[in-house]
This record gives structure tokens, sequence and C-alpha cells, in this order.
């Protein structure tokens, strides 16, 4: 611990007056500092320093009794991570209260590993602890120079003087400021996430989930910041999606967040967009969500795709295209039965069974007949199983029932008979399920 000559010298440098107490080893020093008052008790086996302002009182503790940051990970356990992995490492923070978070910028981060003084370059440092408008750390030890202690004195009265604000009005416009403007990924999300759980409703919120979702070059933040928009927040992150050059883990992420939330009405100028982008991983996402969502629409979308490079790519939209029931792919599927990759044979024929007409059968049995050996028997069983399937639509065909066409037909390979009452019509389609009249090449 620093000399208690060497806090005197500080405080007669910083302007504090000495007050002395009768038979007592401490000395104390009072004064103002900026806009605070400010409270050095020094010597003994602890120092203790208070700054109080209008709305806000800082006090740091320094001496052996203090436990480190590694003690009190041990003997507390959880502890609260202010998203700074380094800061983080240094300084166990106990409580997770608005105030603490918001006092933990940049600035008050750097400033407080300053106070510390750590064995060798790995510095350890102590607790931060937030009660009501009192924030405290308490540290093990602090630098020991009188350079030093005179920043000391300054960096604690500085914060007070910097974080006093009244609550809440205050509070939300520091978090606001930690979620835009912080260096750190972890912290920008950590400080929105708490700015919406505290302040949901209040301007600085609104003002930092904008900013966040325009600009932020992390992709769960603006999901997060797009969440608490609601609806036009997904659309905002739509247009980002739509226009803006990600990287393809950007791009996945925000593509999936906006199938899962935004409206179906929508979402086909992102599914567009999605199934034509240059990563076969984007695209992958597109056809899933083309498939969950039965979004018939879109299936002229997945002809070129039966052409890619990528064997997951290849498999998912022959599976998707037999989901929707496009009989139209049937020349394709037939294609990809003489595909290298098992899994996109497996796909062709799971669509098959579903879509395939006559000319898909022969196919089906040459499959069966040119597949042997142990590893074939699934696709030889597969195979027989979707003729056996196309064979029971061929024979069902009567009057009275929707019947097979062969592809190319009119009204898209489907007949009416003349029972009436054997057929229901669906809702109005969406804007996904009116599909093109021709597959795009």
């Amino acid at each position: 611990m620093p000399a208690l000559d060497a806090w005197a010298k500080a405080a007669e440098q910083l302007g504090l007056a000495h007050r002395t107490v009768p038979g007592n080893a401490v000395g104390r020093f009072e004064g103002t500092l900026g806009a605070c008052r400010l409270t050095l008790a020094a010597g003994g086996d602890e120092t203790r320093i208070v700054a109080e302002a209008k709305h806000l009182l800082v006090e740091l503790r320094a001496g052996p009794r203090n436990l480190s940051t590694r003690a009190m990970k041990l003997l507390q356990g959880r502890q609260l991570f202010t998203g700074d992995p380094t800061f983080d490492a240094g300084v166990y923070v106990r409580t997770a209260t608005p105030l603490a978070i918001a006092v933990l910028d940049r600035d008050a981060r750097g400033e407080i590993r300053g106070l510390v003084r750590g064995p060798g370059p790995k510095w350890e440092g102590g607790t931060l602890e937030s009660k009501g408008h009192r924030l405290t750390w308490s540290f093990p030890t602090l630098v020991d120079n009188l350079f030093r202690l005179c920043g000391v004195l300054r960096t604690v009265a500085g914060l007070a003087t910097r974080l006093d604000a009244s609550p809440p009005c205050g509070m939300a416009a520091r978090l606001a400021a930690n979620a835009v403007e912080d260096p750190v990924v972890g912290v920008r999300r950590f400080n929105l996430q708490l700015l919406v759980r505290e302040f949901p409703e209040h301007t600085a919120t609104v003002k930092a989930c904008r900013s966040a979702l325009a600009a932020d070059v992390n992709p769960e933040i603006r999901i997060d910041a797009a969440r608490h928009l609601g609806p036009k927040g997904w659309s905002a992150l739509a247009e980002v999606f739509l226009r803006q050059d990600l990287d393809v883990a950007a791009r996945k992420l925000l593509l999936g967040a906006v199938v899962d939330e935004h409206p179906r009405s929508a979402l086909r100028p992102v599914l567009e967009r999605a199934l034509q982008d240059r990563s076969a991983e984007v695209q992958r996402i597109a056809i899933d969500a083309v498939d969950r969502l039965q979004a018939r629409g879109l299936a002229p979308r997945l002809f070129p795709l039966l052409r890619s490079e990528s064997v997951e790519t290849l498999a998912a939209a022959a599976a998707t295209l037999g989901s929707l029931g496009e009989r139209r792919a049937e020349s394709d599927l037939i294609r990809l039965l003489r595909h290298s990759d098992s899994l996109v044979q497996a796909a062709a024929l799971g669509a098959l069974k579903r879509v395939g007409g006559v000319r898909a059968v022969e196919p089906l049995l040459d499959l069966a007949r040119r597949s042997p050996g142990l590893r074939a028997r699934g696709l030889r069983a597969a195979a027989k199983d979707a003729v056996a399937a196309i064979q029971r639509r061929l024979k069902d065909a009567a009057p009275g029932r929707l019947t097979l066409a062969e592809p190319g037909a009119d009204q898209g390979g489907l007949t009416l008979a003349e029972d009436r009452g054997a057929l229901s019509l669906p809702p109005e389609p969406d804007d996904l399920g009116r599909a093109d009249a021709e597959p795009r090449p």
C-alpha cells in the first residue's frame, strides 16, 4: 500500500484539506475536486476514497483484506460479465444493476484498470458492487507512485462527476451510448439488451436500436435491435439483408431471423435474393424456408439450383421440389438419379415418389437394378417404393378425383373430373403461393 506521506503529498497537490483525528494513524483529507466532494482516508490496512456527486457516490477501497478477482471467482462462482473479456478477467462485478453496466463504458474500464497494480504483466483486480446510487470498487492493492496516486484521486472524482445524472433518464442515455459506441462487441450487445429490458419505451432505446440495426457490424446485435422494434424492425432488417454487402456469417444469421419473424407476405423478395446468393449455405437456409412455408410461388426459383455444384444444395432443392408437388421438375429429378452422390440420388428418389409420372418408372427401376451391394440396399428399396407409389397414383386416377397428367399438359398437369363434390378449393394464395408460369432457367 502507498505510504501515508505519499497520500498526503497527493492530497496537498489537489488542494484537499488535512483533518487530524487524535489517536488515529489514518490520515483524513477532504475537499472539492471538480464537481465532487472528495474524502480520502489513507493509512493502516486500507485506503478509502469517496467521491460524492449530486446523485451518485463512487467509493474505492484498497487493502490486503480485499479479495482478488481470482479469489472472488473461486469463492462466489457466478459473476456479471460486462462483455469485455479483458476487463472481466480482472474485475469481479458482483451485481448486475443498470448503474453498474452504464458506468463501465470504455473510458471507465480503462481508468479502473489503471488503478490496479498486479504481479507481473498479468493484472489481478478486485470487485465492483452496486447498491442504489452507490458504486464500490474493492482492490487488494493500488499503484504506489505519487503521480499515479494523484491520478487515482482524479479518476474516482472524474467517474463520479461524469456519471452523475438523475436516473432513469441519464442511465438510459449512458446505456444507449455504450450500446452504439463501445468498441467491444460483447459490451455493445449487453448494454443494448439491458437498455431494452430496463427502459423499453425510452426515446434513447428506440434511437439506439435504430442505429444498431442500420450500422452495427455484428449481426446478432442487429437482430436484437430488430426484435425490440417489432414489425418495422424486421422490415428494416430485411432491407439490410437485401441492400448491404455482408459476409456469409452475417447473411446466414440475418436471413434465419427474418424468415422466422418477418410476415410471410413480405418474404418473397428476401427469399428470391437468398436463393440466388453466392453462398451455398445461404441458399440452403432459403430452400429450407421455402419448404417449411410451402411457398409454391417460389418453386421456379429452385430449378437453377438443380445444377448446383454443391451436393447438399442439389439434395435440398430436389427434396423441396418434391415436397411442393412440383411436377415440372420431373425431368431434372430423373437426371439426378444418375448423380454420383447417394445423397442426391436419395433426394431425387424421394421427390419422384411424390411427383413422378410414367416417365420416371423406368429410370427408377434401372437405378434399383444398377445399385448392387449392401451399401446400396437403401437406394434399391427406395427406388422400388417410389415406383410402387407412382403405380398407385396412376391406378387411382378415376372419375370424380384429381387425375395425373403428363408434365407440360394444360392447367399445370391436373384435370378436374365430373364429380364436383370431390374437390375442395384452397384459400386464396398469398404472394409466396403464386408461381411463375414457367421455371426460370
